[in-house]
């Protein structure tokens, strides 16, 4: 069978060729273009990140603030780059149990009115008691001792705002719609006074962390809606103490309990239950001594964040800065548990000029392949497929595949050139 062109004229088939041929140079071309130059053309990034991560200082969580919807709010500090200077924030974070505002809502007949109407939030670096009314609080915001945010869409998603310090005591939630304020609250491990049930008829807040020296000998069995986050940290005991103790026992009968304890001992336990104990306390000491207060740390659940390696990697290609090794720690929103995560920092970075540069972590102390066991890519949010084209200080979570079970695992940074596949640089991971 003749092939379609068998029968054009020599000048045809010529010019078939010659487009031909065209074609195949053109897209051999563009080929080599994206392959080796193309990244060439990469333009350097300026990072717009403004802060490091933050640094959670403390937080708390409120349950039911409106029906069906918790809060949690924290503290937190964050190095601002371009001063390098240290300033505080608070995030109101809203999140809902759809179960229970589903049920509420039929049982009540309730509306999505309710959360846009907590439209204030207010923080101070004193405790904002239960007493405080609506009109009282206002006028503590004329004056400067509580700082006051609008929350525009009422208890719904999150919310952050600047503050000028990191020594915040009380927060507490109100309404413009009925001039109402509630929600009252102190931070975790902040001694607060509270009361059994506050003017919204919501149970009281977290009860005092730092507990009486001699509690009563007939404890009350009220007990806080809001128990701490890690109750293995606190320092307070689970029942409520007398608020005016006495240096000894009681004579007077003490109330018929299922199963009755001998003298209460004088100072509250660290890790107390909720039922009396079966074996008799000690004899209470005549000079009781307060017990000592925990580490900061402590009080708040939040460890502070370790600084524990760096790197300045260097290449033949102009190229500077120090890129840091953080282990951090955040909260869920959902379970108040503290969430460790390792974050990689930015700092003053002039990536190098050479095309199509990206990051590799090695566990290797020498040699110049990326194809070990172990080595990880380390791609850079907000550039083309990851290369380290951006410049500035910024700050971004480790990648997911980063062994985080030995944080002395990676040895090297390795500058690897994509397009050419050669080495062009590295530094040593330096720990701390």
């Amino acid at each position: 069978m003749k092939l379609f062109f068998s029968d054009w004229s020599k000048g045809k088939k010529i010019a078939a060729g010659v487009i031909l041929f065209t074609i195949a140079a053109v897209s051999t071309g563009v080929a080599v273009y994206y392959e080796y130059f193309y990244y060439e053309n990469q333009p350097i990034i300026e990072s717009t990140q403004n802060y490091s991560f933050p640094t959670y200082l403390t937080f708390q969580r409120v349950v039911d603030i409106v029906d069906g919807v918790n809060v949690t709010v924290t503290v937190s500090s964050r190095t601002r780059y371009d001063t390098d200077t240290e300033e505080y924030f608070t995030d109101v974070i809203f999140f809902s149990d759809e179960v229970k505002r589903l049920r509420k809502r039929k049982e009540r007949h309730l509306t999505s009115r309710e959360a846009k109407d907590l439209d204030l939030f207010y923080i101070s670096e004193s405790e904002i008691t239960i007493l405080t009314s609506y009109n009282e609080i206002e006028e503590m915001v004329n004056s400067g001792e509580v700082n006051r945010f609008h929350l525009e869409n009422g208890a719904y998603g999150n919310y952050s705002f600047p503050i000028a310090s990191s020594s915040m005591r009380g927060i507490a939630f109100g309404s413009t719609a009925d001039d109402s304020l509630f929600g009252y609250s102190c931070f975790v491990g902040v001694d607060c006074v509270g009361s059994e049930i506050q003017p919204s008829g919501m149970p009281s807040i977290l009860p005092s962390v730092s507990p009486t020296i001699t509690p009563s000998a007939v404890p009350t069995r009220t007990l806080s809606l809001l128990p701490t986050i890690f109750p293995t940290i606190s320092t307070g005991p689970s029942l409520v103490p007398s608020p005016h103790p006495t240096k000894a026992p009681s004579d007077l009968p003490p109330v018929p309990t299922a199963s009755p304890t001998a003298s209460p001992s004088i100072r509250a336990s660290m890790n107390p239950t909720q039922l009396p104990t079966s074996k008799p306390t000690a004899k209470p000491s005549p000079a009781p001594t307060s017990v000592p207060s925990p580490s900061p740390t402590e009080f708040n659940g939040i460890p502070s964040p370790v600084l524990f390696a760096s790197s300045e990697p260097e290449s033949s290609y102009t190229t500077s800065g120090t890129i840091n090794f953080w282990q951090r720690y955040t909260l869920d929103i959902f379970t108040g548990q503290v969430i460790s995560k390792i974050t990689i920092e930015f700092l003053d970075i002039k990536p190098p000029s050479a095309p199509g540069a990206k990051l590799y972590l090695t566990p290797s102390e020498s040699g110049k392949e990326i194809d070990g066991e172990g080595t990880i890519v380390l791609n850079i949010e907000g550039t083309e497929d990851g290369l380290y084209t951006k410049s500035g200080n910024y700050e971004q979570e480790a990648p997911a595949n980063f062994n985080v079970n030995d944080l002395t695992y990676y040895r090297r940074i390795i500058i690897w050139c994509e397009p050419f596949k050669v080495y062009i640089g590295e530094g040593d991971i330096v720990y701390t």
